[in-house]
């Protein structure tokens, strides 16, 4: 590392699990990885914890979080104050994410221990939905241009794919770091884009640039040769009509 660091560290982990299909084997598999990144600066760690951030509940769109089929789950009018409570209530990563940024969230008394949605409850809801606002405004500020107070773990779960973000502190006067190939304060797209340049100016590069207009040409050959003007692929299996 070639910047001077400070006393902490903030070392960022994403672990994704996805259950994927073997069609050659007709079986299924859950496929792992983890991904690690190392921040001093509260900028750059604050480009990968809003993407994390941007997968929760509460940014979810409106519409679709009342839908309930047949029917509304909440009047449309009330529906992202509505929302916005639920989330501030009842979302452990939301909760999370303000603990580490030292954002105090005060439901009104008078909005607790609602077992059911109805007409009036709605509308005082809809009193605090401003105030819901600001709080998640001065959440994203506070992730964006501020270090958190302490590490944090965040659990997202959607059909098949599980992703757990894990952000621990790390004291380097007392803590071992071994984080090998981690280039400090590189965020998620930082680290993509290196990549990308390297594979662009290796000769794999070129083998596959020349294997994919081999491929171009049988193609198109194929094509004219049988009267086809167009085709699709899933990456696997090739269709043309």
């Amino acid at each position: 590392m070639n910047k001077q660091l400070g006393a902490k560290v903030y070392l960022w982990e994403k672990k994704t699990r996805t259950m994927c299909y073997d069609r050659e084997f007709g079986e299924e598999y859950w496929d792992s990885k983890t991904e690690r990144l190392l921040f001093a600066s509260p900028e750059k760690l604050g480009y990968d914890v809003e993407r994390a951030f941007w997968s929760l509940d509460v940014n979810e769109e409106t519409r679709r979080w009342n839908d309930y089929g047949d029917e509304w789950r909440v009047e449309e009018h009330c529906a992202r104050a509505c929302q916005l409570y639920e989330s501030f209530t009842s979302c452990n990563n939301l909760q999370t994410l303000c603990r580490a940024y030292n954002i105090k969230v005060e439901i009104p008394e008078r909005l607790k221990h609602w077992e059911q949605w109805h007409h009036e409850d709605m509308e005082k809801t809809k009193l605090h939905e401003k105030t819901f606002e600001g709080i998640l405004e001065k959440l994203r500020n506070r992730i964006s241009s501020t270090l958190p107070q302490h590490g944090f773990e965040l659990k997202l779960r959607h059909r098949d794919d599980t992703t757990i973000y894990k952000l621990t502190v790390i004291n380097l006067a007392t803590d071992f770091l071994h984080a090998p190939g981690v280039i400090l304060d590189e965020d998620s797209n930082d680290k993509a884009n290196r990549e990308f340049m390297k594979y662009y100016n290796s000769e794999q590069y070129k083998i596959d640039q020349e294997e994919e207009a081999r491929r171009r040409s049988e193609r198109a050959t194929f094509m004219g040769e049988n009267g086809f003007s167009s085709f699709s692929c899933d990456g696997e299996t090739t269709r043309f009509w």
